[in-house]
């Protein structure tokens, strides 16, 4: 059966950071879980961050995510939430998708992002984070990523493009 996406539900994927998890990303070792329909998570590899499956792609359509200052400090400033798309053997990855906020008097702010066009993350790829200028240290309080999987056949991954045919 296929969703409002046009997509079976059993490739939809919910993925909820944690921190300090093997193979997350930067100095909080930031990373994902998926969230499965019974309420479980199925973490990555060795039990660490999600990495997208083999011959599969993941396209990230929506965030949710907050952020707080716990304090006044930075009332008012921007904050931009970035998704990078990490390879294997990459501690810093490709930038990929963004979403910002401008923090309310209490230093507080959070937004659901959607991203029609979606972003592609490859076979085998980790989905790195972060926030700037303000760092996601103790900051960032939730970030949950909304999706699906699809088949690499259906989107190819580093070939080249058919001459046509004369």
């Amino acid at each position: 059966m296929a969703s409002h996406l046009g997509q079976s539900i059993s490739n939809h994927i919910t993925l909820e950071l944690v921190g300090g998890i093997n193979g997350g990303f930067g100095p909080d070792k930031l990373g994902w879980v998926r969230i499965l329909p019974s309420g479980g998570i199925q973490s990555g590899p060795g039990g660490g961050n999600f990495v997208v499956p083999a011959n599969r792609c993941l396209v990230i359509t929506d965030a949710d995510w907050q952020f707080d200052d716990h304090g006044t400090s930075h009332a008012g400033a921007q904050v931009t939430l970035r998704l990078f798309v990490v390879p294997p053997g990459d501690d810093n990855g490709r930038r990929l998708m963004e979403s910002a906020v401008v923090l309310s008097d209490a230093g507080q702010g959070g937004t659901v992002s959607s991203w029609t066009a979606g972003g592609v993350f490859g076979p085998g790829t980790k989905i790195g984070i972060d926030t700037s200028p303000l760092n996601a240290a103790h900051h960032l309080q939730h970030a949950i990523l909304h999706g699906y999987l699809i088949a690499t056949r259906l989107f190819p991954i580093g070939k080249k493009a058919k001459k046509p045919r004369r």
